[in-house]
């Protein structure tokens, strides 16, 4: 029993140690903190993109890093958002709050209300 219970810590521990070599984050709208969804993020030095789920929380291995990553997030009608990370701080999880191009949410048209009624005439 005593061996089963050491040998369940060290599987365990090995399981920890290995899900720290990640950097993980979450982006959001500044304005209203919602989720922002499928963002795209640019990981540098490696040249890698990954995409953030519909509850935008991304997840990438950092295994291979020795100093620092540099991340760059994009999402349509929102500013880049660009961060410098040393690897030591890469485990704990990164908020991205993203800035609107766009303050203003009336140049928007709606797009049930362009099908039934068309686009308006701008006077």
């Amino acid at each position: 029993m005593k061996r089963f219970l050491i040998l369940f810590g060290i599987i365990c521990g090995t399981i920890t140690v290995h899900a720290q070599n990640y950097l993980s984050g979450v982006v959001y709208d500044t304005l209203n903190d919602t989720i922002l969804p499928f963002a795209e993020i640019h990981i540098f030095p490696q040249d890698t993109v990954v995409y953030s789920d519909t509850c935008g929380f991304f997840r990438f291995p950092t295994d291979n890093i020795r100093d620092s990553l540099s991340v760059v997030v994009k999402y349509i009608g929102y500013y880049d958002c660009a961060l410098k990370l040393p690897i030591n701080n890469a485990s704990s999880p990164v908020h991205f709050n993203m800035i609107p191009r766009i303050l203003d949410v009336d140049t928007f048209i709606h797009p049930i209300r362009t099908m039934k009624f068309g686009i308006p005439k701008v006077k």
